[in-house]
């Protein structure tokens, strides 16, 4: 049994969702009975001894996240392994269950031909904040939406596109960094296009008013407007809070940049290019650069290791550099059957990487490297390949990970998007593959962490119950996803709950 869905539990053995009741057998005061006496028989079965001679409460030994699973694992000893491998394999096996699940509940048509939206890039603002969605089309234009998921997806327009350079963007990162300005507080987008990396600015949109909700959303009945296809995005009014400023601007004429990785929280940018990888300051001030003799198409600088940076070039060669050392030094610490398009780093030591042949490979970065006279002769293998990913050297499709609970997607040039369980060790196949599109998926985003629900506007507590502003549905969103019969693109909601 599993609570991971507010307002419902996941019966184990039948893997179906069930409704929480306000009484009766299915309310949730039994409901945790059970689930403490199916606790209570797990760990008789596994470890021969009840609870109480271990000393030790089930439910403080019950994981919440993979995270928890493994600083538990790694301190706990072989005592209780096996209760804590059994709740952290059902609390992924949950949210797995529930990308199996995942079924189209609302599709927003875009504005404009789908060509425009083939090379698009999109990121997206959440807890803490109110959802916030920057959206890269046509050539060096930039769109603005604000949108939320409970009570049910919705979406509007932030004001008009602006423009950023005449070429796409390569990348698109919403920055930490925020500040005041006429008393409004800034939030930052940082991106790369042609040899030009540049900071944009913009003011943080504030709650949406009740007037605005029921102009837009609510129907001329009262209830909330839930249509399967919405044809028109409505334009609401945030009157200063539209605008915006170029704040800084770094360029490279004679070079292309490919990637970025930001960490604005500790004043770190990195930025690949044809020519160079450039360590910057927060500021776009340059601090080192180091020539490359292959083109870097993909950056990270992972969160917990803010003063490292890891690169995958077109030679297929994946790079670990220390921005602490006075000049760039990068050591090559892999090699990839082809082009490296992506690379994420995982919790604990682990790096998954996607090629432009359609591999997707785990890599752990423990392992030994072979030298011989400072010339290094052999390079690990990956641990893992994740099997099913289709690409033909194509740069611009979608990718996510929800690092939380070990999900991967990435959209195929085959026209399918997929779902990978990285937990499972024990298949490298898909949980979940989509409708074929006929263009692959540009872009695609998670919302099935706590962190990826954006807050709830605050207009909508006085329109619908309490419950309904509660409750999370855990789904993801396809953009840029188009049919044959249809002229234009959509921006897709799946979730596996109504």
């Amino acid at each position: 049994m599993s609570f991971n869905i507010p307002g419902y539990f996941l019966d184990q053995k039948t893997k179906k969702l069930f409704k929480i009741t306000p009484h009766g057998p299915f309310s949730l005061k039994e409901l945790k009975k059970r689930l403490e006496a199916e606790e209570q028989e797990a760990a008789a079965a596994t470890s021969g001894t009840s609870s109480k001679k271990t000393g030790h409460s089930l439910t403080q030994n019950v994981p919440n996240n993979i995270t928890q699973f493994l600083r538990q694992r790694a301190t706990m000893g072989s005592q209780n392994s096996s209760l804590i491998n059994n709740a952290a394999f059902h609390y992924q096996s949950d949210m797995s269950f529930l990308m199996t699940q995942l079924k189209l509940r609302t599709k927003v048509e875009l504005e404009g031909p789908k060509q425009a939206y083939d090379n698009m890039l999109v990121d997206m603002t959440a807890d803490p904040d109110y959802g916030e969605l920057i959206m890269s089309h046509r050539a060096g234009k930039l769109k603005r939406f604000g949108y939320q998921v409970n009570p049910g997806f919705q979406i509007w327009k932030a004001g008009l596109s602006w423009e950023i350079e005449q070429n796409n963007a390569s990348s698109l990162h919403c920055g930490s960094y925020s500040y005041i300005l006429n008393g409004l507080e800034h939030r930052t987008i940082v991106g790369t296009s042609g040899g030009s990396l540049w900071r944009h600015s913009l003011p943080k949109l504030p709650a949406l008013v009740d007037h605005d909700l029921r102009q837009q959303f609510i129907s001329a009945n009262g209830s909330i407007r839930d249509d399967n296809s919405i044809i028109g995005i409505p334009v609401l009014s945030y009157a200063d809070h539209t605008e915006s400023s170029l704040d800084k601007l770094f360029v490279k004429k004679k070079d292309l940049f490919w990637s970025s990785a930001v960490c604005d929280e500790y004043d770190q940018i990195a930025v690949g290019g044809d020519q160079a990888l450039y360590h910057l300051s927060s500021n776009l001030d340059l601090i080192s650069s180091r020539k490359v003799k292959s083109t870097i198409f993909s950056t990270h600088i992972p969160k917990d290791q803010y003063n490292v940076c890891w690169t995958g070039s077109r030679n297929g060669l994946i790079h670990l550099t220390d921005f602490r050392q006075k000049s760039i030094n990068m050591n090559p610490e892999f090699r990839q059957s082809s082009s490296v398009n992506k690379i994420q780093s995982l919790v604990g030591f682990e790096l998954v990487t996607l090629g432009l042949d359609g591999s997707i490979d785990i890599w752990d970065t423990r392992k030994p490297r072979n030298y011989q006279h400072k010339k290094q002769i052999n390079l690990p293998e990956p641990i893992r390949k994740l099997r099913g990913h289709v690409n033909e050297t194509n740069h611009n499709l979608g990718f996510d990970i929800d690092l939380q609970n070990n999900l991967l997607m990435a959209s195929g040039s085959d026209g399918y998007v997929r779902i990978w369980s990285i937990f499972n060790s024990n298949s490298n196949k898909p949980v979940w593959t989509s409708e074929k599109f006929p263009a692959p998926i540009p872009a695609v985003k998670f919302i099935v962490s706590q962190n990826r629900f954006p807050r709830v506007q605050e207009g909508w507590s006085s329109l619908i119950e309490e419950s309904l502003l509660l409750r999370q549905c855990p789904g993801i969103v396809l953009f840029g996803a188009n049919s044959e019969s249809s002229e234009s693109s959509s921006i897709q909601w799946l979730t596996a709950i109504k």
